[in-house]
């Protein structure tokens, strides 16, 4: 391990000032930062005295990319900190038991300047009490036996072995087209909480009985395709709306029992990883798992923009033996990191150029930049200039060829679904095709009382030129009185009466990753054939 000898005076020095003020830690805000320069292919450490069940909230920022960022123990490694390609991020984590923890950076091909903030801790006495007891209703045949054999006997390890046995959840067909599915969690002291349910909330799971037996039930229809987490035994707080909902963050990890985890990136843990779930839907092709002998390149680059005034970075994926004199289509991707590892946009590119099923096509992936994606995203006139102005120009002349508009596409998904139909709808000139998934079309500017502001703008102007292709999911409502799969389906009836050619479908899933990374091969298919 390579630790500067400046770097290490310094961390010695803010780790004293820490243990110092260690006693008084209560909820409010803390003095602990952290600045360091760490070399390129080393690691950098420095240490923490925590108590039992602390809850933990800090943030992280590195100017470069870095290969990873744990919290150890002296035994052992207790999680992953970063994602892939993460370069800043918000730490919540649970602390398992009293003792000193190490924070450990592992840096990669550049130096990074690396910055450590903690924002809260919130000790086990500050934290609330759990609420009322959940009751949820037993509609699994599976449980109401179950639960007939707890009244007689607390004995649960059948149970969990039939459990363990099938994997979970728990599926039971109802009728033709609808199953129950059955979300289990075996032996939380105090609350289980599930993301990626059929609902917008980040639902509790009930107690059965007194048991080790923790439920939640929904049925739902064939073709269902979702990923989920659970979080066992979140923290309890006093705070806003918003720090409530996040605390979820602290314990959220992959099913334990569920036999299909959803992998998506190099930094993988139990809190990294998510579950799937796919029913009763083998028709359905997954471009995304097949891995064709036909690789195409990624290359990194960054660009400044003088009209945003910031820096970001990009990537470019040109296919296997790219030939610029024929006929290709560019693919203009925001949220340029999700769409490379939670959707592995590239592996797509090549099976479906591979299978002839598009045509050659170089995809230009658009990293965020720090905070600023709920800025930018959002119908944004100066990003939408950026994109025409500054970086389609970019990328042309790093290809040294110019594209027809028809074979030029803007997609993203929830901000970038929305991106993707503002660009292309104040230049329909460059961008001549859109792939919205899951758009996030309820939105409107903060002094407009009324939502769906673009799908308004679309109404009352000119057509313009251009191919779409919209998708929303089934599950995606409730959130909002006019939510996504309503705002998708009202844009689609007000393309269709202005005569745009417009593609639609629906399905049963959430706003998720695990389902886009599907229907971006349906979208792309459907522009380019």
């Amino acid at each position: 391990m390579f630790i500067n000898s400046n770097i290490l005076v310094k961390s010695i020095f803010f780790s004293l000032l820490f243990l110092l003020n260690f006693q008084s830690i209560n909820a409010k805000k803390l003095n602990f930062e952290k600045e360091v320069k760490i070399e390129k292919n080393s690691s950098y450490t420095f240490e923490i005295e925590l108590k039992k069940e602390d809850y933990l909230i800090a943030n992280f920022k590195a100017d470069n990319d870095f290969k990873n960022f744990v919290l150890k123990n002296k035994k052992s490694q207790i999680r992953i900190l970063k994602k892939q390609n993460q370069k800043y991020g918000t730490i919540h984590t649970i602390i398992p038991s009293s003792g000193k923890y190490l924070f450990e950076v592992i840096t990669s091909s550049k130096d990074i300047n690396f910055s450590f903030k903690i924002e809260k801790i919130i000790p086990k006495e500050n934290q609330l009490k759990e609420e009322e007891k959940v009751s949820r209703p037993i509609i699994s045949k599976i449980l109401q036996k179950q639960k007939e054999l707890l009244l007689k006997n607390n004995d649960t390890s059948n149970f969990w072995k039939m459990v363990k046995k099938k994997g979970t959840p728990l599926i039971e067909k109802v009728d033709f087209d609808k199953y129950i599915i059955t979300f289990l969690y075996k032996g939380a002291k105090r609350n289980v909480r599930l993301l990626g349910a059929p609902e917008h909330t980040h639902p509790k799971l009930a107690r059965l009985l007194n048991s080790d037996i923790w439920y939640i039930s929904y049925i739902v229809p064939k073709k269902t395709r979702l990923s989920y987490q659970l979080a066992p035994d979140v923290p309890n707080i006093k705070a806003t709306k918003r720090e409530q909902k996040v605390a979820i963050l602290a314990t959220l990890q992959k099913d334990p029992l569920n036999k299909f985890p959803y992998i998506t990136n190099k930094n993988s843990d139990k809190y990294n990883t998510s579950s799937s779930i796919i029913i009763d839907d083998k028709n359905t092709k997954d471009y995304s798992l097949e891995k064709s002998k036909n690789k195409g390149i990624v290359k990194n680059y960054s660009i400044s923009s003088e009209i945003l005034k910031n820096r970001r970075d990009i990537d470019i994926y040109t296919p296997y033996n790219f030939d610029k004199n024929k006929e290709f289509a560019l693919l203009f991707v925001f949220d340029g990191k999700a769409y490379q590892s939670k959707i592995p946009t590239p592996t797509i590119l090549d099976n479906l150029i591979y299978e002839k099923k598009i045509k050659q096509t170089v995809a230009i992936f658009i990293d965020n930049v720090a905070n600023k994606r709920g800025i930018e995203l959002p119908c944004n006139e100066d990003f939408a200039k950026f994109m025409a102005t500054e970086l389609y120009p970019f990328v042309i002349k790093k290809l040294n060829k110019k594209v027809k508009k028809e074979n030029v596409i803007l997609t993203g998904s929830s901000y970038g679904g929305l991106a993707s139909m503002y660009v292309a709808f104040k230049y329909p000139d460059i961008f001549g095709n859109v792939l919205s998934q899951s758009g996030s079309f309820w939105w409107s500017k903060k002094d407009d009382k009324k939502t769906q502001w673009l799908t308004r703008q679309i109404k009352k102007e000119k057509r313009k030129n251009i191919k779409i292709y919209l998708n929303a999911g089934l599950f995606e409502t409730g959130f909002k009185p006019i939510d996504i799969l309503e705002s998708n389906r009202h844009l689609k009836d007000v393309l269709i009466s202005k005569k745009y050619q417009v593609f639609y479908e629906d399905f049963p899933s959430g706003h998720d990753y695990f389902n886009w990374r599907v229907r971006l091969a349906n979208g792309l298919i459907n522009l380019l054939n």
